[in-house]
């Protein structure tokens, strides 16, 4: 009897996600070079926003409401999330420095938020493209 080929696999890029963009960006910890497309830098504020709504449940919890864990998750991922929206601007064909306007209270971070919804704008001085995550 002849036995039954089957495929092999094969390795293709991944895609991105939650965990993988916010492990890509703790990785390039202060990577200010190159670009990040929208699908990476979204699903790394995903991957925040949730994390430190955890670290809210958790500070409730354990530490009668005191920001303990919360001040040490914003400690840690802070550099990483001011690098990952430089590599966000700079995408879209702006100068990374837009990413500053974050500092400003409301106004700052509505336009912050604005300009990191722009398409990428392919090949730009800044480099090509980025590239999809891989496994």
């Amino acid at each position: 009897a002849a036995a039954a080929v089957l495929p092999v696999p094969s390795k293709t890029a991944a895609t991105w996600n939650p965990l993988t963009a916010f492990k890509s960006c703790m990785k390039r910890y202060a990577c200010f070079s190159g670009r990040a497309g929208r699908s990476e830098y979204w699903f790394y504020v995903l991957a925040w926003v949730l994390i430190w709504m955890a670290c809210v449940m958790v500070d409730a919890c354990l530490f009668m409401a005191m920001p303990i864990t919360e001040a040490t998750f914003w400690v840690v991922t802070f550099i990483p999330s001011m690098a990952v929206a430089w590599r966000r601007m700079r995408d879209s064909g702006l100068c990374g420095a837009h990413s500053l306007w974050d500092f400003i209270p409301f106004v700052g971070e509505i336009a912050v938020l604005i300009l990191a919804c722009r398409p990428s704008s392919g090949p730009n001085k800044y480099g090509e493209a980025p590239a999809d995550p891989v496994e």
